[in-house]
């Protein structure tokens, strides 16, 4: 792909099968700042994997146990990253930091929450609330879950503005 042109170069090439779709039937991935992808696998029944995958093809395994595994996010200098894994009819928040094999941070509650959305500076997450609104989550431990945007109406954040004062999202 030539950036400064915005078009694609040459044939399209598969590099890797059985990427799982996201709840809107898009394909579940996400690139960092940095450059890295990571994707979500879905080899078939209900569980999944999550790879980092390389312009040479899958790569190792950041989290290889089969799981309920969705919304994989990068924080934006490809350290951590955040997910939601369903335990138990539960679905937990997590950041996981690769670098030091180390979950960072676990959101365990009665209210399922999804789509993990990094702010540019990587030190929060804004989650959707199965309840109705937004929450909020300070990845340095600094305090518990807050509510971003009250309401019952489901609100799913999708992106920062670069400089992280605006959130786009869906409602």
């Amino acid at each position: 792909f030539n950036l400064d042109r915005l078009e694609v170069n040459g044939n399209r090439i598969p590099i890797m099968g059985d990427i799982a779709a996201s709840l809107f039937g898009s394909a579940d991935f996400d690139v960092a700042r940095s450059g890295q992808l990571i994707c979500r696998r879905h080899p078939g029944g209900t569980k999944s994997v999550i790879r980092w995958l390389r312009k040479s093809g899958p790569e190792s395994a950041l989290l290889d146990e089969p799981a309920e595994y969705s919304w994989p996010r990068l924080s934006p200098d490809g350290t951590q990253l955040a997910f939601v894994r369903g335990n138990g009819g539960r679905l937990n928040l997590r950041v996981y930091n690769w670098t030091t094999d180390k979950m960072v941070e676990e959101v365990v509650g009665s209210e399922p929450l999804t789509s993990p959305v990094w702010t540019p500076a990587g030190r929060s997450v804004a989650v959707s609330s199965s309840a109705g609104g937004m929450k909020w989550l300070s990845i340095d431990g600094s305090g518990p879950l807050r509510t971003l945007v009250g309401g019952t109406d489901v609100q799913i954040p999708w992106s920062f503005d670069p400089s992280g004062t605006r959130l786009a999202f869906y409602q």
